[in-house]
């Protein structure tokens, strides 16, 4: 499931079992929403949150409908998971699950679009791109993705509005590889200033990609008109113009805010032993930093009357996104409007 707190928008998606990559990506989404409320279900105000349904003139389909809490107890269904806050403040989610074959370790950190300013409009998307363009040991792109591929690992990185992670999975026999890669790229990218020279026309590139796909794009258009000229109504990966006014300087500068221990996550499901995994996962990331987190603009609710945001492109199809504001996501009523 993914969760966007202030954005009128939720998601659910149902996973398979003995998935472990799946399970963990669910399990670190929930993880950020509800934080430290896991054990208690003690759940604090929220931000506003809403409902948006998707129509195609083709199909009719409802998507981005999510149930926070039904989500969570499909969750504790699905898995046991073991939760533990290191001595640096990282946190550390084990799910052990035996009858898989595989594992998956997965690093998340909070740092996504809402952390943003407009000068740097895309940067923690940016940033993801770059985590892989070469670290301290493994100096190149390609040392990542050959020693990942030969051990036949599947691995990707993620950013929302929320949060950003960087996972990789694997055969249970190469946990200790995928974790030391994870944890290298996490924490030791260099961020070679050629590189990001070169991606800043990839990213641009993607940009102008998803803004050909209207069913993708009619989310941004949405955004733009729930929340405007905000955090929470920009596109996650920044406009072409901030991409490439982005400089080494100011990405090493914002990492270095976010990028802390005690905003950092790690993630391991799979065919494990916990109290193994905390050894070796307090090892590989005993020495990051745990500097003070840089927090995030807050969302503001200023809508008084309908608005409508047309944005024509030529196509065949025709695609409708009608957002309702709703009260706060912890609110007493929230059952009753599932």
């Amino acid at each position: 499931m993914f969760l966007s707190r202030t954005g009128a928008r939720f998601s659910f998606t149902l996973f398979l079992r003995n998935c472990s990559a799946n399970a963990i990506t669910e399990l670190a989404r929930l993880w950020y929403e509800i934080g430290d409320h896991i054990p208690s279900l003690s759940l604090p105000a929220g931000h506003s949150a809403g409902i948006f349904l998707l129509f195609r003139f083709v199909s009719f389909t409802i998507i981005d409908v999510g149930l926070c809490l039904l989500g969570f107890f499909v969750v504790l269904y699905c898995m046991q998971f073991q939760k533990t806050i290191l001595k640096n403040g990282l946190r550390l989610i084990v799910v052990p699950m035996k009858e898989s074959p595989t594992v998956t370790v997965m690093a998340l950190v909070e740092a996504g679009s809402k952390y943003e300013t407009p000068k740097i409009s895309g940067i923690s998307h940016f940033l993801e791109h770059m985590c892989f363009k070469g670290t301290e040991k493994r100096s190149k792109a390609v040392d990542i993705v050959r020693e990942l591929d030969g051990i036949g690992s599947q691995y990707n990185a993620f950013t929302s509005q929320e949060m950003t992670g960087y996972y990789a999975k694997s055969d249970k026999k190469h946990f200790d590889k995928i974790l030391d890669v994870v944890s290298d790229i996490y924490l030791h990218s260099t961020l070679p200033k050629t590189e990001m020279e070169k991606e800043k026309g990839v990213i641009v590139e993607e940009i102008k990609m998803y803004e050909d796909l209207p069913p993708r794009h009619i989310h941004e258009v949405l955004m733009k008109s729930l929340y405007g000229e905000q955090p929470a109504g920009w596109d996650v990966a920044g406009t072409p113009e901030t991409v490439k006014a982005t400089t080494r300087a100011l990405m090493q500068g914002y990492r270095s805010k976010h990028y802390v221990s005690g905003a950092t996550a790690v993630i391991v499901a799979g065919n494990v032993d916990p109290l193994d995994v905390q050894e070796k996962v307090a090892h590989a990331f005993a020495k990051m930093p745990s500097g003070k987190k840089h927090g995030k603009t807050g969302v503001k609710e200023s809508q008084r009357k309908p608005e409508v945001a047309i944005e024509f492109k030529k196509t065949d199809q025709v695609h409708l996104a009608f957002g309702i504001r709703t009260f706060d996501l912890y609110h007493e009523d929230s059952t009753a409007m599932r």
